[in-house]
C-alpha cells in the first residue's frame, strides 16, 4: 500500500469533509451539497471515480450513450 504525506499551509471552512473521490464518497459530497453544506471532496488519487476511474471502468458514468441522461454524472457535468 501505497503511503503520502502532504502538508497542508492554508486553512479551509467547510460544514463536510468528504475523503475519498470514489463512488460513496461523489455520492456523499453531492447529498450533502445539496442539502446546503459547505463541502470540500478531496482524493488522493487527484480525480474522481476511485476504482472504477484507475481502472478505465467507463459504463458506471454512461457519458458515452445518446440516451437522455439522469445519472449523477450527467448532474456534475452539467453544473461544473
Amino acid at each position: 500500500m501505497n503511503s503520502a504525506t502532504f502538508q497542508i499551509t492554508k486553512e479551509y471552512d467547510c460544514d463536510v469533509l468528504v475523503l475519498g473521490g470514489g463512488c460513496a464518497g461523489f455520492s456523499a459530497a453531492v447529498c450533502a451539497a445539496r442539502r446546503g453544506a459547505d463541502v470540500i471532496l478531496t482524493d488522493i488519487n487527484g480525480f474522481l471515480g476511485g476504482s472504477a476511474t484507475a481502472g478505465l471502468v467507463g459504463p458506471f458514468m454512461t457519458s458515452y450513450d445518446s440516451r437522455e441522461k439522469r445519472s449523477l454524472y450527467a448532474a456534475f457535468l452539467t453544473n461544473l
